[in-house]
Formats: C-alpha cells, structure tokens, sequence
C-alpha cells in the first residue's frame, strides 16, 4: 500500500451538504503485496473516514482514505481536495476531533463552515467527567 486511497464508494459527491462528519482511526492491517516483499507483515495504518448527511437527513459515505503511518495535517489537506475535486463544494457544518490544524484545513476549501467538536472528544480534552446526576437529567 503506498500512499492516500480513496475507496471508490461514491465518484461523485453532492455539491452541497448540510453537515460532514470526519474521524481518522488507527489499525493494523496486514500486507499481502507480494511485489514489495510485504506478505504477511503487519504494519500501522491510518484511516480516514467521512460521512455526509444532506438538507433531507438522508446519509451516505464520502470516502474511506487509507495511509501508512500516522494521521497528519498533509494526508487531512489530501482528503480534502479529494472530497472538492469529486464535487463536494458547500458544506454547512463539520464535525471533528480536535486534531490539531485541521480548522485550518477545512477552512481553506470550505470558508464558511462552520466546525463543530464532537461532545465525546470535548470530554476527553476538556478532562471534564460528567458525574451521574447530571446525566440522568
């Protein structure tokens, strides 16, 4: 595996969304190139996931993009221009981890979205813990 692939789910996006969720996961996958001398060597891997939910609320998957090695700011840059060249032009809202930079990647693309932090990750960053008798509320 070499490099940032989109798994072809969809060619083409919707030119507008009304919100994209995006996450990167960390797994290992095994290598089966034989040409590279990869068979059966497992290796770190980064996938980097989007879902896109339209005005109607119907929802669907923009893209699975798998990399080698660790999530950074260049490979979210990568998906991206992918998701703008395959038509995705407007989106209303983003939802994300706090990974650093990425309000400034999605900014450059899609100036007017507004980006929204997912409440588990808010959680997590914040070190806040929510105590049992305010959730049953």
């Amino acid at each position: 595996m070499k490099g940032l692939k989109c798994s072809e789910l969809v060619l083409s996006l919707p030119h507008t969304l009304f919100a994209v969720f995006i996450d990167a996961y960390h797994a290992k996958m095994r290598d089966d190139d034989v040409a590279a001398g990869g068979v059966g060597r497992i290796k770190d891997v980064t996938i980097f996931t989007a879902l896109g939910i339209d005005t109607k609320a119907h929802k669907s998957i923009l893209g699975f993009w798998v990399n080698e090695g660790d999530e950074n700011k260049a490979l979210w840059a990568d998906v991206f221009q992918d998701m703008v060249t395959r038509g995705l032009k407007r989106v209303l809202v983003f939802v994300t981890d706090d990974f650093p930079g990425v309000k400034e990647i999605i900014k450059k693309p899609y100036p007017f979205a507004i980006i929204n932090y997912a409440l588990f990750t808010c959680k997590e960053t914040s070190g806040l813990i929510f105590q049992r008798k305010y959730i049953r509320r």
